[in-house]
């Protein structure tokens, strides 16, 4: 096998609590600055953590011609709907995520990343610097999206249970 393959099928799915943690903070920073509804929930963190990690659903959140909320809350809908396995797939992933997204938690919270209350609400440390890789750019952008969006709709549409 030739090293360009290796790298291609092993390295996109590392799973790197570092990384987690700071697109876990970004989503959280865009994600209470930009809410009407109130802050990030730790139980938001189980959702997002499975569509950043997925390569398809990643590089059609960061995909230019998606810029448009409304445009790509609808299409990250219609591509986890797009067949019947997916939204099962989804569902999967939060599970097989579910470590992983407690580890990266509990990275952020060690590090100062992330704070969270009684209530579960969480709080981003100040200062985040932002568009560092296409992981990091995909949670700022799903922070954007569910702040402004109907995040609770897009749960109940894909049928998630938490």
């Amino acid at each position: 096998m030739k090293m360009n393959n290796i790298y291609v099928k092993y390295c996109n799915d590392i799973q790197n609590p570092a990384l987690g943690a700071y697109a876990l903070a970004i989503f959280v920073h865009e994600y209470n600055q930009k809410s009407k509804k109130g802050k990030a929930s730790l139980l938001y963190l189980f959702i997002i953590m499975p569509l950043l990690m997925n390569k398809t659903l990643r590089s059609l959140i960061v995909n230019d011609s998606y810029k448009k909320q409304k445009k790509l809350l609808s299409s990250l809908t219609r591509e986890l709907c797009s067949n019947e396995n997916t939204i099962g797939i989804l569902n999967s992933n939060i599970r097989n995520y579910q470590e992983y997204t407690l580890t990266s938690f509990i990275f952020a919270l060690r590090l100062g990343l992330l704070s969270i209350n009684n209530r579960g609400e969480l709080t981003p440390k100040e200062n985040l610097r932002k568009n560092i890789n296409i992981v990091v750019y995909a949670a700022e952008v799903l922070g954007n999206l569910f702040a402004t969006g109907d995040f609770n709709a897009f749960i109940a549409y894909t049928g998630v249970q938490l």
